[in-house]
């Protein structure tokens, strides 16, 4: 109980400070935080389907994570920075092979190349803290895969793969 009621009165003195009080508001400056949030993310075969032994996929969950960054603004109402995350999630979802069998490396771990683009609201209710929702879709480059033989020896076309995901994210940031 002491070390609580010692941390609540050390957060109440730095953050009431007198000095922090007579600071003009700015989104200037340094800051670090936690989001979390739900995204989805059907992974479909792109051209004709069905196709012997292609996977569909359609994976969702939650996920939570952190950021840092550095934000500067301009005069009156102009805001820029950069923002770096990484978040953690749990996906729920199923993968089948339809119309027949082929081996699959579901181990392999690789780097994909895309872009996102989105918006969001970000509110400031103190001098130091700010809290904010966005809504994201990250599209990522197709990815063309050989999907090796079937049981049956007849070799699987190559398929090419397209992998986008919708993202709705709420954070909070401590700018310092």
């Amino acid at each position: 109980m002491r070390f609580s009621t010692g941390c609540a009165a050390l957060a109440l003195a730095l953050f009431s400070s007198p000095a922090l009080a007579d600071r003009p508001f700015s989104w200037t400056g340094f800051y670090v935080g936690a989001h979390g949030g739900w995204a989805q993310s059907p992974i479909d075969p792109a051209g004709d389907y069905p196709l012997t032994g292609a996977p569909t996929q359609n994976v969702k969950g939650g996920f939570v994570g952190g950021q840092i960054g550095a934000q500067y603004q301009w005069g009156d109402w102009l805001v820029t920075g950069v923002e770096a995350d990484i978040s953690i999630a749990v996906p729920f979802g199923h993968c089948k092979p339809s119309n027949g069998f082929a081996p699959y490396d579901l181990t392999k771990t690789e780097m994909s190349t895309g872009w996102a683009y989105g918006g969001g609201f970000e509110f400031m209710p103190g001098p130091n803290w700010s809290i904010r929702i966005e809504a994201m879709r990250l599209e990522f480059d197709k990815t063309t895969y050989s999907l090796g033989k079937m049981a049956n020896g007849v070799e699987n076309p190559t398929k090419t793969f397209e992998h986008n995901i919708d993202v709705v994210r709420f954070a909070g940031n401590f700018k310092f």
